[in-house]
């Protein structure tokens, strides 16, 4: 029994360890299995961190091309913007340098796609007509129809007040954005503001362009005059006192469109032992007509050396000094001033300041009264023009050496740039306006800016700065014998002066009449203030003319072309019917609003 019993335990056994064997066998597939399913699921793990890795790398490569494209566009915004702020920069540099560098015609083509005729932006809601913030914008362009022009006007004048967006020069020669809102009362108002924007925007010039010019300039002038003045010979002429004298439009402060022009004198003496005796053509009673505003100097030899002797036989033909060998010598010594500038220019421009160091090189041309320098800069040229003037006796007259004709070598002319400058400073403060100056500046940008609008004028070749100086002063004259009230002057009078200035050289160039106002009795004629004009300018009665028969006429044909003085008179009258519109043809980046 028992037996039996162990034999039942054991065959329970070997059936246990079969059955344990069996499973062993099943887990051990299952976990065959699932050691291959792990396999696969980290060769897909492989597989998908590989995409990964892949769609990283693209990530990480277009987020670079996205970077560049950003720095490629932040780069093209910049440039954009230069170029933006420079072309703005362009239209304010109407001048002769610039128009030097573009072509004139290419410009205005550009500029009139751009600035169609129209008036355009109106925005007016019926329902809210009476709201401050309804308003109409009537935006300039170029308007060669002078009925739109004063269609335009005529709505702006519809209301009571307007609002001027405008961008003009500042004080430092940039851009800036100027607002400003205005009463409106009849059309002159409106003209008042186009006119103002004119000037302030085109014709002025800015103190610091002035002052960056001068900075280029003054040394240079200044470095020269020394050099010749150390460099003369004992049988030359000598130059006399420190400094050249400062002359023309930027000294008047008449400048207008850029600071590119300067002018000085080189006052000049004869030498020890010759001694000059002025003679002056209206003085003499056989003297032509066409010959009045000039002289000769006649010298005598009172020291008898070779210094003298070689400046009368250099110099003097029949006693008289030469004016056209005054200026060949003339010519001869800035020459050698500027071999010597241009050799030293580093050493002169470093004591001079950092202006002065853009000089590139000073070259010499040749003018008909004297000699042109022309000191060229990376991107543009400043022209100086330098010529020797004798001083006579104690007064501020001068001769300089501009003779009337080829063949009058020894008539030098007389120049009157120092009382100039002294008279329309001094009838400015009796008047008490600055409006006729400023008229002055507005038609002499216009007439400087006329080839650029019509390519057969001659106003800029035929009209001199000096004629439309002298026409002013005509003006001004003339209201200090009315002794105009202040009130004249206030407001609206830019446009009567403005009127009255175009009336004046329309009417002279189609009489052919313009009187030089020094070379008359009006000097001594007119009185102000207890004296006359003569005595508060301390004018020599010689330098002045005995009555209006020996008047000198700026526009007679022994001084001027009447074939092309004709000319000038009918653009000039043109001009004068039309003068707001032709204004406002070169008038940009101006915003007129309606203000409700």
């Amino acid at each position: 029994m028992v037996l039996e019993i162990l034999l039942v335990l054991q065959c329970l056994a070997v059936i246990l360890l079969l059955v344990r064997l069996h499973i062993s066998e099943n887990e051990k597939s299952q976990v065959t299995s699932e050691l291959q399913d792990m396999k696969k699921s980290e060769l897909h793990l492989h597989c998908l961190l590989k995409m990964c890795e892949n769609e990283k790398s693209q990530l990480v490569s277009e987020l670079q091309d996205l970077k560049e494209s950003n720095d490629m566009v932040e780069e093209t915004i910049e440039t954009l913007k230069h170029e933006l702020q420079n072309e703005r920069a362009l239209i304010f540099r109407l001048s002769r340098s610039v128009l030097q560098i573009l072509d004139r015609n290419s410009w205005l083509t550009a500029r009139n796609a751009q600035l169609e005729t129209g008036v355009v932006g109106l925005n007016q809601n019926t329902t809210a007509q009476s709201s401050r913030n309804t308003q109409a914008s009537y935006y300039n362009r170029h308007q060669n129809d002078k009925a739109k022009l004063d269609l335009m006007i005529d709505a702006l004048c519809s209301h009571s007040k307007v609002r001027m967006i405008s961008y003009i020069k500042d004080i430092d020669g940039g851009i800036s954005e100027k607002i400003s809102e205005h009463q409106i009362e009849t059309r002159i108002d409106v003209e008042v503001l186009i006119l103002n924007h004119f000037y302030d925007a085109f014709v002025t010039v800015t103190t610091s362009e002035m002052k960056q010019a001068q900075q280029i300039v003054e040394p240079i002038v200044g470095e020269l005059f020394k050099f010749m003045k150390s460099n003369q010979k004992s049988h030359q002429p000598k130059f006399v006192g420190n400094a050249p004298l400062k002359s023309g439009s930027i000294e008047e402060q008449l400048k207008v469109l850029q600071a590119d022009e300067f002018d000085f004198m080189f006052p000049i003496e004869l030498p020890h032992g010759i001694s000059p005796q002025f003679q002056m053509c209206h003085l003499q009673s056989n003297c032509p007509k066409d010959q009045y505003g000039f002289g000769k100097i006649e010298v005598q030899q009172n020291v008898f050396n070779d210094s003298t002797k070689q400046f009368m036989e250099k110099f003097v033909i029949c006693q008289y000094l030469q004016a056209n060998k005054i200026k060949d010598w003339f010519k001869g010594a800035v020459q050698k001033g500027l071999n010597y500038i241009n050799a030293h220019k580093a050493k002169i421009c470093e004591k001079a300041g950092q202006k002065c160091l853009q000089i590139e090189q000073v070259k010499l041309n040749e003018m008909s009264a004297g000699i042109c320098l022309v000191i060229e800069l990376p991107e543009e040229s400043i022209l100086v023009d330098v010529i020797p003037a004798v001083k006579v006796d104690n007064s501020n007259m001068y001769l300089i050496t501009k003779s009337l004709k080829a063949d009058s070598p020894s008539l030098w002319r007389l120049s009157y740039s120092l009382y100039e400058m002294k008279l329309i400073g001094l009838l400015g403060e009796f008047l008490g306006s600055t409006q006729h100056t400023k008229c002055l500046k507005i038609l002499k940008a216009l007439r400087d800016l006329d080839a650029g609008m019509n390519s057969s004028s001659q106003l800029s070749s035929v009209l001199t700065s000096y004629h439309l100086k002298t026409m002013l002063l005509h003006i001004m004259l003339n209201d200090l014998q009315k002794k105009c009230s202040d009130g004249k002057w206030k407001s609206r009078a830019l446009v009567y002066e403005m009127r009255n200035l175009l009336e004046v050289a329309e009417t002279t160039t189609d009489n052919k009449e313009l009187e030089n106002v020094f070379f008359s009795p009006l000097m001594r004629e007119i009185s102000f203030r207890g004296r006359s004009l003569q005595e508060h300018l301390n004018i020599p009665d010689w330098a002045i003319a005995k009555d209006h028969s020996q008047a000198l006429n700026l526009f007679s044909e022994h001084h001027i072309d009447h074939n092309s003085l004709n000319q000038v008179s009918a653009r000039m009258e043109e001009i004068q019917e039309q003068w707001l519109n032709v204004i406002h043809q070169h008038v940009y980046l101006l915003v007129m609003e309606i203000v409700y």
